[in-house]
């Protein structure tokens, strides 16, 4: 063999059997290359699942029907803010722009807007009408009254809310902080109004005004602040849940227990205007037009529910203010045991 022909056969290890540099490669490189493909696959697979989660976390509630708790709690939360706004617009057209009434009505359209958001969320059509609220009483003094009547029933309204929407972080805390304003600033405001406004009490045996009812202390016993407030709260309370039964039987007939917890609600109203005289108050006059009707009879049962509940929760509070005030301490407790007792377990049943 020539040097030629050895040099030839000596470079065969390095290239390939045409010289075409198509020999052995390092043994390890395909290994390598079918790993970086593997983790590009994985990152990727990752990305797409963690954006699966995120969008569906975040879009969840648009894009599937809500459920009857949600709609009928937002319905619930945002017909009670209505209900107020429109009745302080009611005192500010009689009375003109005065506080507390023009921060709190302002602060009343916050919360509308904050419940029209949830509601855009989930996707929950609320109720259209025009709420005409209370109408304006013709004093200072009795429309703090009212106010304060109407912030007691918002925050009944969101406790028994509250109580429902556990399982919704969301309508957790918007309903908390809903009702940390009517209870912790707006409440306050017309408790100050009205004791700003408020008469002194007279001694025993002199003349009382309230409203437009005077009779002598002798005898009879003295219609204080938290007396006026108290029973103003629980008839509107019961006129409200009253004003919801019928809106129900109008829709769906004369059905149970509708109409035979309707009845009570009369009775109950009754015992309240008897304890007004007695006390000479002048009870809000209305209207009341309660909660819509939903569109199914069990949804109607579901507002049931919330509605005593509601009735009970304001019952509790009431009868702490009136502790000093024994006919009305026992009437308050037979009308919370009438609802806690007969009403919320019918309701529960037919739910």
């Amino acid at each position: 063999m020539t040097k030629v022909e050895q040099s030839s056969s000596s470079g065969t290890g390095a290239r390939g059997p045409a010289g075409d540099g198509s020999g052995p490669r390092h043994p390890g490189a395909g290994w390598w290359i079918m790993g970086l493909v593997a983790v590009v696959a994985v990152v990727a697979l990752v990305a797409a699942v963690v954006g699966v989660v995120v969008t569906s976390g975040t879009n969840k509630p648009a894009t599937q029907a809500p459920s009857g708790v949600v709609s009928t709690s937002l319905t619930t939360a945002i017909t009670a803010e209505q209900q107020a706004k429109a009745t302080y617009d009611n005192v500010i057209a009689r009375l003109g722009p005065v506080r507390p009434f023009s921060t709190v009505r302002n602060a009343e359209a916050d919360h509308i807007d904050t419940l029209q958001g949830l509601a855009q969320r989930y996707g929950v059509t609320l109720p259209t009408g025009s709420s005409g609220g209370q109408p304006s009483p013709t004093s200072r003094l009795a429309a703090c009254q009212v106010g304060v009547a109407t912030e007691l029933q918002i925050v009944a309204t969101y406790t028994q809310l509250l109580t429902r929407v556990s399982a919704y972080p969301d309508l957790t805390r918007a309903f908390s902080n809903l009702r940390a304003a009517a209870r912790d600033s707006h409440l306050p405001a017309f408790e100050a109004c009205l004791s700003a406004s408020s008469p002194p009490v007279p001694a025993p045996g002199s003349s009382v005004t309230t409203g437009s009812t005077t009779g002598s202390t002798t005898g009879l016993p003295t219609a204080s602040a938290t007396v006026v407030t108290s029973l103003g709260a629980a008839y509107t309370a019961e006129q409200q849940a009253k004003a919801t039964y019928d809106n129900v039987i109008a829709r769906f007939g004369p059905v149970r227990p509708f109409t035979t917890v309707r009845s009570a609600e009369v009775d109950h109203v009754d015992t309240l205007q008897g304890l007004a005289q007695r006390y000479g108050v002048t009870l809000p006059a209305g209207p009341f037009n309660g909660a819509p009707s939903p569109a199914t009879l069990t949804e109607a049962c579901q507002l049931g529910v919330t509605t005593e509940q509601q009735i009970v929760s304001t019952y509790s509070q009431l009868i702490i203010q009136v502790a000093g005030y024994a006919d009305l301490t026992q009437a308050f407790s037979n009308l919370q045991a009438a609802s806690r007792d007969n009403h919320l377990p019918a309701f529960q049943r037919c739910a």
